[in-house]
């Protein structure tokens, strides 16, 4: 089950159904679903159909029906991907608006997370599932005009590494996967030119020892690994998918 009409999400779920899981994908914007699913679809080895279930998962009814819908459907869940988040949170401490931001981006990053996660549990008990939870490399380092959001992310961190421990005894693993930034088309939906993206991906890469940024297939290939029998003895992890970002970042500020 996965958030994933964009970005991450959507290329998770394409690459899951690549690999014959049955996906359930969800999303507040029903055409942007529809084609996500059709690609699901297409790329399924087994021949299957995503499940696509509208909502918006800010609302706890909504989060309830998701999980309830995907058990009416298929009886049972063996993975959840939890890749909500909120972009566009950048403000100050002394900011007008940043109470208003800390309040949009915890709630999105983390309240839903854990209301999701708290109505899907019992079921992954049954199926001793795995939990993959989206973090960020912001949770182990400071960024400019990102308080609210490095807070949050650190927070999915230790909500990873609690849960895990509060659940490996039942037999459910759960791990996070931190990356830096993964080229996605939030720039554009931010309104930014198709110009003004490529130079900035191209000043971004500039920073990486890979000499690029991550793409959502590098973050669909870790989920999958987690969520998989590959990973059976991994839980309380947090990847950092980064390229190498933080650690030339280290290099050159000490």
């Amino acid at each position: 089950m996965i958030r994933s009409s964009s970005g991450i999400g959507s290329a998770t779920a394409i690459h899951l159904s690549a690999l014959g899981a049955q996906v359930v994908i969800t999303g507040r914007n029903a055409d942007r679903l529809h084609a996500i699913a059709l690609q699901c679809d297409h790329k399924s080895t087994q021949g299957l159909k995503a499940l696509q279930v509208i909502a918006d998962l800010d609302d706890e009814n909504d989060c309830k029906r998701l999980i309830d819908t995907t058990i009416k459907k298929f009886t049972k869940i063996d993975v959840l991907v939890n890749n909500a988040a909120e972009f566009n949170c950048n403000s100050n401490i002394i900011n007008d608006d940043s109470i208003h931001v800390y309040d949009k981006v915890m709630r999105t990053n983390l309240r839903n997370t854990f209301v999701l996660t708290h109505f899907a549990v019992p079921h992954l008990i049954k199926t001793k599932g795995s939990i993959v939870n989206i973090s960020s490399v912001s949770a182990f380092k400071p960024f400019a005009n990102a308080l609210a959001h490095s807070m949050a992310k650190s927070a999915i961190d230790m909500f990873t590494r609690s849960l895990a421990y509060e659940l490996g005894p039942q037999g459910v693993r759960v791990n996070s996967i931190n990356p830096a930034q993964i080229k996605t088309p939030v720039y554009e939906n931010f309104g930014m030119s198709k110009e003004e993206v490529e130079k900035m991906w191209s000043e971004v890469s500039k920073k990486y020892p890979l000499g690029r940024p991550g793409e959502p297939k590098d973050v669909a290939k870790a989920v999958a690994y987690l969520a998989s029998d590959d990973s059976s003895f991994a839980t309380g992890v947090s990847i950092k998918l980064d390229g190498g970002f933080m650690d030339s970042l280290q290099f050159i500020f000490s």
